[in-house]
């Protein structure tokens, strides 16, 4: 049959192969994501106590020794331990980095530790906590796995701290009161406090990666429109060229601010807890921006068959949006990951859902802003390439400059 002849038939078992290679790729860091180097805050605040005949007590050290001697051990292991211990001064010091999303949690021993610890052997015990902080808004998934192996690090220091009771104890003659049988069971206790919380409607801490595609697609979507409608005109001067990407960026504006606030008041209206309308509304109007900016720049220079650049970025990004850098292998962390425009809007509506509502000049702002300048520069000049301005001969007939 000539069908069977035809070209594009002959072609489509490889061409679907391909396809299917080529986005088989997206599933890689998704397959097995291995959290490596957290980083987690160590704070050793326990003053150690001195009782009379007996030389100082701080377990705090005893336990911030320990936290050495891990690190040590696994940096001389080849695989990389999953979490990454930072010592830090002080309680307000750890608060602050979280705030700054330094740190995915915090393990901290209090003032009075070791004092408690000592108090369990005496007939009023007092039982000893450690406290647990999960920074929950840098990375739901992230958080969750932190908060499990900082549980597992408290159960760690409960058991030595029960066993230093039964060893000091069996000195004693093993005598010992109700209360401080009840207490050897569990001796240290666990304060767990989870700060910048995801909430109830938030797609579960999801919510930024949630609002990618429609503002991706939608600018994707205006470039082309826009691209149609004046970049396929003919021009008979540079300066109506110039004109129509003037008027085309100017256009882009006004899209920008229909796509940031329709979304946000869509979000609004069907559940999700927006903490700051106003502000939300202009970071994505900007986000909107930077990719019609970016998008458009390409077009006005290789044109349409640019298009694919965009869908493979989109495919490529999304699995890695929602991921916490800490999870991905190096290829991806820092050969995709870290250029991608859409991270920059991922991190941007991490820090207004669950850090600060209010818009502010950050790392995520910057580079946006960066972006949609280069791409407004590029469109600009854009017009003065040559073979898209045409001008008119003397008879009148239309000519490519």
């Amino acid at each position: 049959m000539s069908i069977l002849r035809n070209k594009w038939v002959v072609l489509s078992p490889i061409i679907v192969a391909v396809v299917v290679f080529i986005f088989s790729l997206v599933l890689i860091p998704t397959v097995h994501p291995t959290p490596q180097q957290l980083p987690v805050a160590f704070v050793n605040e326990d003053e150690g106590v001195q009782w009379s005949n007996q030389p100082p007590i701080n377990m705090g050290k005893t336990i911030e020794q320990a936290i050495q001697n891990m690190m040590k051990s696994n940096s001389a292991g080849k695989d990389q331990p999953p979490i990454e211990w930072i010592q830090v001064d002080s309680e307000k010091k750890a608060k602050k980095g979280m705030d700054r999303q330094d740190y995915y949690g915090a393990l901290m021993i209090p003032k009075d530790f070791s004092k408690k610890v000592a108090s369990l052997q005496t007939p009023n015990p007092s039982s000893p906590k450690v406290k647990i902080v999960v920074n929950q808004g840098m990375n739901a998934a992230a958080s969750a796995i932190v908060q499990q192996i900082l549980n597992q690090a408290a159960d760690h220091i409960n058991a030595n701290v029960r066993q230093q009771l039964l060893q000091a104890m069996a000195k004693k003659g093993g005598m010992m009161t109700a209360e401080q049988a009840a207490l050897l069971a569990s001796p240290v206790g666990k304060e767990i406090a989870i700060v910048h919380p995801v909430g109830t409607h938030s797609a579960n801490g999801n919510a930024p990666v949630s609002f990618v595609q429609p503002i991706w697609m939608a600018s994707l979507a205006a470039a082309v429109l826009l691209y149609l409608a004046i970049d396929q005109r003919a021009f008979t001067h540079w300066r109506e060229k110039l004109a129509a990407q003037v008027t085309k960026t100017v256009v882009g504006l006004l899209l920008a601010l229909i796509a940031g606030f329709g979304l946000i008041g869509m979000a609004d209206a069907i559940g999700f807890h927006i903490p700051s309308f106003l502000d939300m509304a202009l970071f994505v109007s900007l986000v909107f921006f930077s990719f019609f900016a970016i998008e458009s720049a390409v077009f006005s220079w290789v044109g349409l068959k640019g298009i694919p650049i965009f869908i493979l970025l989109l495919f490529f990004g999304a699995p890695l949006l929602s991921m916490a850098p800490e999870s991905m292998t190096s290829f991806y962390r820092d050969w995709v990951y870290s250029w991608l425009p859409q991270r920059f809007m991922v991190e941007g509506l991490r820090e207004l859902f669950f850090f600060d509502p209010a818009l502010q000049w950050n790392e995520p702002v910057s580079v946006l802003c960066w972006l949609a300048l280069a791409g407004v520069v590029l469109v600009i000049v854009s017009a003065f390439k040559k073979g898209f301005v045409q001008e008119s001969d003397e008879s009148g007939k239309l000519t490519r400059s």
